[in-house]
């Protein structure tokens, strides 16, 4: 029985069923924050940060460097707008609040990097049919509807 219950097992992780991402959607994260919640707002920046900084990588890793340029600029936004939002929210000087956004930011990096690649193993694309490609539309909405326009 034991030895059945071995190949069942080794079978699901093999077959690319079982994933273990590191992270949810960011809507699925906000699906029960209230409106104004800072720190869930504060969250939401450094993961579109985080997520732009990821796409200027592999952009830049493939010889995109105008391209890439966009999202780095993107990223960079994000980031700003998070360490003011913390800064004013929390009442801590602005430099501090920047430190924490970008070592946060540096942190969901890695999560984005490792979720990207197992699901390249499981579906031959870094975002796509995952929460990362969720995030992208998300970001690029609250980049355009808002973060454009401060």
């Amino acid at each position: 029985m034991k030895k059945l219950l071995g190949i069942v097992v080794l079978g699901l992780l093999l077959s690319g069923n079982v994933q273990s991402m590191e992270m949810t959607s960011i809507e699925k994260y906000l699906s029960d924050k209230k409106p104004d919640d800072h720190n869930a707002t504060i969250y939401s920046a450094i993961r579109c940060s985080a997520l732009n900084t990821y796409f200027w990588s592999i952009i830049l890793s493939n010889n995109g460097s105008k391209d890439a340029n966009k999202f780095y600029d993107i990223a960079e936004k994000f980031a700003l707008e998070a360490s003011k939002l913390h800064s004013k929210i929390l009442g801590s000087e602005f430099k501090k609040s920047a430190k924490m956004v970008i070592s946060a930011r540096d942190k969901i990096l890695k999560n984005y990097i490792k979720d990207g690649e197992e699901n390249w193993v499981r579906t031959g694309s870094k975002f796509e049919d995952s929460y990362i490609d969720e995030d992208r539309l998300l970001c690029a909405s609250l980049y355009n509807n808002v973060i454009s326009k401060w």
